[in-house]
């Protein structure tokens, strides 16, 4: 028997990373970046629109040590956001995930805020 092939998904970074290594943009939606300079810290993802079409967005992502502590996690996750204030700067609404997991099981909390 002979092993599976190998399938490659799409290429969505659209240009690829920027001269920083951290830019991505998806068919130029708008910006996204990791680990990023934010508030007063480091947010793990944040998506800013370009041209107004979508709202920013704000990820945070944390790893559980087990199943019951998703929903804390989460919870936690959108806090830091709140607490070190990553969405400093932005203006209208704001969207933030709150996202945990444990081994491949997810949590993600949503919150919109009006800045």
């Amino acid at each position: 028997m002979s092993a599976a092939p190998s399938v490659r998904g799409p290429d969505i970074s659209g240009t690829g990373p920027s001269p920083d290594g951290e830019t991505a943009t998806a068919e130029d939606p708008g910006n996204m970046k990791t680990k990023c300079e934010s508030g007063n810290g480091r947010t793990d993802i944040i998506m800013r629109p370009r041209d107004g079409g979508t709202v920013p967005m704000i990820f945070e992502l944390k790893r559980s040590a087990s199943e019951k502590d998703l929903e804390a996690d989460a919870d936690g996750a959108i806090s830091q956001i709140h607490e070190r204030k990553y969405y400093m700067g932005m203006k209208g609404r704001v969207v933030l995930f709150g996202i945990s997991f444990w081994v491949k099981v997810p949590k993600v909390k949503v919150e919109i805020v009006g800045i």
